[in-house]
């Protein structure tokens, strides 16, 4: 555990080597368990200064401290942490291009998909119809829908737009898809196996 190793204390203390582990932290578990007598470290930090952690080295003998090997140490922190680093940046970015696509495919009002995501999936599955089967769109247009919003206002029509989400998704089949594609317009896809003649 972090709080009780020798990295969080060697931190702690502003002491990046010993060789003397026996008599500097005695009372450590993990040092007497590996039978640790020289200890190196050097901190893992981000741009701003966040700690990720240390890299370490250490020996059952006693070692002494060379100018190069705490340089190199040092290095090695410092490359490990701009690895970090990126590869937060990098996971940030994809999850901005995840949210963003959902967000350009997505209907913000009823979470439903828009028409461009309509559009796209209409495309894939008749680009990849059987010929069993047949593609069937439906167009749901909700009459007299503005007149909800004139006289109750335009939150209870919010409301109600996403209420007809919820019914429409709670009557879909797993193959089903139903979209919003306006103002008070619907469109659900489904594909239904074709009839054989006899």
């Amino acid at each position: 555990p972090w709080q009780s190793s020798l990295c969080k204390r060697a931190l702690d203390e502003g002491r990046s080597y010993t060789d003397d582990v026996p008599g500097q932290w005695g009372d450590c578990e993990g040092g007497r368990t590996l039978g640790l007598v020289t200890y190196l470290s050097a901190p893992i930090r981000g741009k701003g200064g966040e700690l990720f952690g240390t890299l370490c080295a250490v020996s059952d003998e006693r070692k002494s401290l060379s100018e190069t090997a705490m340089h190199l140490l040092a290095l090695f922190a410092q490359l490990i942490g701009q690895q970090v680093e990126r590869e937060r940046l990098l996971s940030a970015l994809h999850q901005a291009n995840s949210s963003l696509a959902m967000t350009t495919l997505t209907d913000a009002m009823t979470q439903l998909p828009n028409r461009r995501a309509l559009l796209e999936e209409m495309e894939r599955r008749l680009a990849s119809q059987q010929i069993d089967q047949a593609l069937i769109v439906a167009f749901v247009d909700l009459d007299n829908f503005k007149a909800i919003n004139d006289r109750f206002g335009h939150d209870v029509g919010d409301l109600f737009l996403q209420a007809v989400a919820k019914r429409l998704l709670r009557m879909l089949r797993d193959s089903d898809i139903a979209a919003r594609i306006g103002s008070d317009e619907f469109v659900i896809l489904a594909l239904e196996q074709r009839e054989r003649a006899e």
